[in-house]
């Protein structure tokens, strides 16, 4: 048969390549391109990037891509590593390939494009811009930024071959809020600033505290004084300065400020309620969406309310002025907003109102209502939907199209667990999971005196009614039969 003379010391497949070993030269061939390379000393395939091959001759490293077989770049620096590609494209080959280099133990940057400059000079030696020379302790890639390392500090470097800015090593400690904002920190302050490829870093806020990051605003502190800060919108006055007491988010876009112990309300940037109340809550079926409506609770004295509404145009960039307007002039003694219904009361009635402003119903000034999350089908644990609904002196009420009416509830719906004593047995039912498991936690880390526990509560409605209001707790004695057993 046909005998195959031994040519060399070595084959050895690597991805989209074959390397051929003969004494101390090592070429390539490309599986899919059938190109053959020059000699190397070496060949190595890059750890995380199989599509990278750093060929290395004499000083000189070749770095190519092996399944268009192009050469990317070359360098005489100590070491190579690629550390990420540009995903302008999705072709393996196209787009912007960065390199960390390492020379005498300090790093810097590389990447595979040429800049403008490079271009400009006309130089046909050229293949890649050298972004940051091997000056810095370490280099590290997170965020869509580079993060430099030196005499420990740190800075940061953003862009590409085209355009890029960086912040030299002088910081403490470098935080990404997100939308191009960043946290300079020099010591336990910060300056909080916005960069990006195109524009030099601008300060925003300087020598302040991070109080919390809620993606689309960041709350801060300075000077004792709480302000805002809108990260993914472009106001023109993306700050609110630092003038309050306390800020807490209610619903998405939406702020409690709080200023000499009065509260108000701020959207988008906009003060949409002074702060002059005692206190503000939010409510209706609104879910966030364009063109529904939110309604306010403003507390002026102890038992002073004033029903408010606004049209919820949450949304950037819409001119449609939604002030918030008083539903009426009429003052309650207290207000409570619920997933479906509004509750309202004065020294008359207890009223019940829609999202939709119709009267649902009324109840004599001393009723309470307890909203009850059931878990609908609560023995399957997959099932995700929950009706919602109201107790109100010992009956459940629901809201369903348009009408408040009494639920018809299985006895299987319940949440039921007995306890028994040596002369009682006692039973606890309820809709309420939450009031259940905080009862039988209640009983059961009593250690030994759940019986006394027990017969505690039993005695005291009133206790019963106020911790656990929609709970209902049977008592019955045990009789003996009649041979003296029970």
């Amino acid at each position: 048969g046909l005998i195959t003379p031994i040519e060399f010391d070595h084959i050895e497949k690597m991805p989209n390549i074959i390397v051929y070993t003969k004494g101390n030269e090592k070429y390539f061939v490309g599986t899919e391109t059938g190109k053959v390379s020059e000699f190397f000393d070496t060949i190595r395939i890059d750890e995380t990037n199989k599509n990278i091959a750093y060929c290395k001759k004499g000083n000189t490293t070749y770095v190519y891509h092996t399944k268009f077989q192009e050469l990317l770049l070359k360098t005489d620096y100590d070491e190579i590593k690629f550390i990420k590609k540009d995903d302008d494209s999705n072709h393996d080959y196209d787009g912007e390939f960065f390199f960390i280099t390492k020379q005498e133990e300090r790093f810097g940057l590389m990447s595979s494009l040429i800049n403008k400059e490079i271009r400009k000079s006309s130089n046909p030696e050229a293949k890649q811009t050298i972004l940051l020379q091997p000056s810095y302790d370490d280099i590290v890639y997170d965020c869509e930024a580079f993060y430099l390392e030196k005499d420990k500090k740190i800075g940061i470097f953003f862009g590409n071959s085209y355009h890029n800015q960086w912040l030299d090593p002088e910081y403490d400690k470098i935080n990404y809020l997100g939308n191009n904002y960043y946290a300079l920190y020099k010591g336990e302050s910060c300056d909080i600033g916005r960069v990006n490829f195109y524009n030099q870093y601008q300060t925003r806020i300087t020598n302040c505290q991070i109080e919390a990051n809620l993606r689309k605003e960041l709350i801060y502190k300075k000077d004792d004084l709480f302000g805002l800060l809108f990260l993914d919108f472009n106001f023109k006055n993306d700050v609110l300065p630092n003038e309050y007491d306390k800020i807490r988010c209610i619903e998405d876009f939406y702020f409690l400020l709080e200023k000499m112990e009065k509260k108000g309300v701020l959207h988008l940037g906009e003060i949409i309620i002074p702060t002059e109340y005692e206190d503000v809550a939010l409510g209706g079926n609104y879910d966030l969406e364009d063109d529904k409506t939110i309604y306010f609770a403003l507390k002026k004295g102890e038992k002073e309310y004033n029903l408010a509404k606004r049209i919820n145009y949450h949304y950037f960039g819409s001119n449609v002025d939604c002030p918030v307007k008083l539903v009426s002039n009429h003052t309650f003694e207290k207000i409570e907003f619920f997933k479906d219904i509004m509750v309202l009361k004065d020294s008359n009635y207890v009223y019940v109102y829609n999202y939709e402003e119709a009267l649902l119903k009324t109840f004599p000034p001393n009723t309470v209502i307890i909203p009850v999350t059931k878990p609908s089908g609560k023995h399957d644990e997959i099932h995700k939907d929950k009706d919602y609904l109201y107790y109100i002196d010992g009956t459940y009420y629901y809201y369903k199209k348009g009408k408040f009416e009494e639920a018809f509830v299985e006895e299987n719906d319940f949440y039921v667990t007995t306890y028994e004593t040596d002369t009682d047995f006692f039973e606890i039912k309820t809709l309420n999971k939450q009031e259940y498991d905080a009862f039988c936690d209640d009983i059961d880390m009593q250690d030994g005196d759940s019986k006394q526990r027990l017969a505690e509560i039993s005695m005291n409605d009133q206790v019963l009614k106020k911790k656990y209001p929609t709970l209902v707790l049977r008592k019955s004695i045990k009789r003996k039969n009649p041979k003296g057993n029970f």
